[in-house]
């Protein structure tokens, strides 16, 4: 078998130790958009303190660093069971010395997981006399994780109501979870996935796809663009050429904008040279009443209270993303607006973004098949109806390096 499928679990689904059942649609939703500006704000944060050390000339490289973690701005989970016996967890789980597993071993300095980690890694003598790798990595939003490196077997199977014990790693990197995968198995460089609307039931997962359940360039109506440098070799950036509204060029006030493609994130975070016009097109489209936005949250919302369902869509275009080579990938209303006050109030779920980087968030994405190719270097776009894997698979064992974490075990995230 050369692919396989996984739930890909909102952390606010019945199936995840998230779900908070006193929360209505709308109060879930706001929870989301509000997860989205704090992890937003708090990389903006890092990055001007960044700057401003950058600018100033300072250099505390031998100083302590302590940087606040930003707990729980997340918004998908993966269900996995980790060592031998299998134990249930969500994503990558610790698994420290105390876990009995008669796979978990920890690796030398000459193994290939821990040249692979570059300056991060180094050699620890221990108590035996033998030299162990150890590590210490940083990420993008100022965290870090370090320990011993070490290998455990990881199975993969749809999972139900397990605990939150870490983030999984699928960034482009040679010890990211879908590197390992794809040298240990023969589900190739691609993952893939597709996500459910915010609209969808509770009980509804989305979809995490490994090699060739993850080809996506075939697919009817597919855009694939090729992924382009970033400040962070860990995201998965493309270039954004331009914009349609209703199928009609927007005047940008810039060129080629780049677009961190993030699952994690809800809303999409554009410059202010792309954002301002495409309000303005948007705006002079649509011809429905402007209200107030729930607790301030979005800038443009609109009343719909008088529409149909089926009708909304009429009264607000399609925005187009014309993508770096070409490709074209159509949102629909429901990919840039969400639905507010029980129905009654839709607003844009576009921002202005206040980093380096901008981001085309998780509701853009959805009812999307999103391929990443790390082998052709591209990721792909086709129009799907979103759903979980209707029969759960059959498990995949393979064995991963990983390092000791406390509950937070990505090497970059998507």
């Amino acid at each position: 078998m050369s692919g396989f499928s996984v739930e890909f679990i909102h952390r606010d689904s019945v199936k995840s130790l998230f779900h908070d059942p006193t929360l209505t649609p709308e109060a879930r939703l706001r929870q989301a958009a509000r997860r989205s500006m704090a992890r937003h704000a708090h990389a903006a944060r890092i990055n001007n303190s960044a700057a401003a050390a950058g600018a100033s000339g300072s250099d505390d490289s031998d100083a302590d660093v302590v940087s606040p973690m930003v707990p729980q701005n997340f918004e998908y989970l993966m269900a996995l069971d980790v060592s031998t016996p299998p134990v249930r967890m969500l994503a990558l789980a610790d698994t420290g010395s105390s876990l009995a597993s008669s796979s978990y071993a920890r690796l030398p300095c000459d193994a290939f997981a821990c040249k692979a980690l570059g300056d991060a890694a180094s050699c620890r003598a221990t108590g035996s006399g033998n030299n162990i790798c150890v590590y210490r990595y940083a990420f993008a939003d100022g965290s870090c994780t370090a320990g011993p490196v070490t290998v455990d077997a990881f199975t993969f199977s749809t999972g139900l109501s397990v605990p939150d014990d870490g983030l999984v790693g699928l960034a482009n990197g040679p010890i990211s979870l879908v590197s390992q995968l794809s040298a240990k198995t023969p589900f190739a460089h691609k993952f893939s996935y597709c996500l459910v609307p915010y609209s969808s039931s509770e009980t509804v997962s989305s979809s995490l796809n490994f090699g060739s359940h993850a080809i996506v360039s075939s697919s009817p109506g597919a855009a694939t663009t090729p992924l382009v440098a970033g400040r962070n070799k860990s995201f998965y950036t493309i270039a954004l050429d331009s914009i349609k509204v209703a199928g009609k060029p927007v005047p940008l006030q810039t060129t080629t904008t780049k677009l961190i493609v993030d699952s994690g994130t809800m809303l999409t975070y554009l410059p202010k040279a792309v954002l301002d016009p495409l309000v303005a097109a948007l705006t002079a489209a649509i011809k429905l009443p402007r209200v107030k936005s729930p607790e301030t949250l979005y800038a443009v919302c609109y009343d719909v209270r008088r529409r149909a369902p089926e009708d909304v869509g009429k009264s607000i275009p399609d925005v187009t993303l014309v993508l770096g080579g070409g490709g074209e990938v159509r949102l629909p209303w429901g990919n840039t607006f969400v639905v507010e006050n029980k129905g009654t109030t839709v607003c844009l779920a576009l921002v202005e973004s206040h980093l380096p980087e901008f981001i085309l968030g998780n509701v853009a994405q959805q009812n999307l098949h999103v391929g990443f190719d790390l082998e052709r270097r591209t990721v792909s776009f086709a129009p799907a109806i979103a759903r979980a894997p209707a029969t759960p698979p059959p498990p995949h064992t393979l064995i991963t390096s990983r390092g000791r974490t406390s509950g937070l075990s990505e090497i970059g995230r998507i």
